[in-house]
């Protein structure tokens, strides 16, 4: 059966795994709302499919007891049989909930605190240009074509270790 809090998702812009455990309920967004109303919903169906698994298993207790004939001969459906039955009733709405819950999750991450690093682009470190950098081998500085002298970028003469 599908518990409410079993999603894990992976948020295509920053590529952060997100859990619904990660999202602050304290915060009164409509995302965040709708995630509870989904969530009861889903405890709702999770609740009547137990009930109509009960329900079905006393209908065959009470076939089995009536019809006067042993349990190991008795051809009736086994327990698991009806809950399979009865979970496949569900499982359609269910899984539409599921899909419905991702989305409203990825839209809270997405709000709150979906973020992209930005590549640091390289620049020389005097005048900012990005274009045709060297490294400068004494003090792994990146600088332009104009200031990759160590004696033009007053070099401090890091060496590496």
């Amino acid at each position: 059966m599908c518990e409410p809090n079993n999603i894990v998702l992976e948020c295509d812009i920053c590529k952060k795994v997100i859990t619904e455990d990660m999202l602050d309920y304290d915060y009164r967004s409509n995302n965040i709302k709708n995630i509870g109303i989904i969530n009861k919903r889903i405890r709702e169906i999770n609740s009547t499919i137990q009930q109509e698994i009960k329900r079905q298993l006393e209908i065959q207790l009470k076939d089995r007891q009536s019809s006067n004939v042993s349990y190991i001969f008795n051809k009736n459906i086994t327990n698991v049989d009806i809950a399979d039955g009865v979970e496949r009733k569900f499982n359609q709405q269910l899984a539409t909930l599921k899909n419905l819950k991702q989305k409203f999750i990825l839209k809270e991450h997405k709000a709150l605190g979906c973020y992209t690093k930005k590549k640091k682009t390289m620049k020389c470190t005097i005048c900012k240009k990005k274009d045709f950098l060297i490294k400068c081998n004494k003090c792994d500085k990146q600088f332009c074509i104009h200031h990759r002298l160590p004696e033009v970028h007053q070099c401090n003469t890091q060496h590496k270790t």
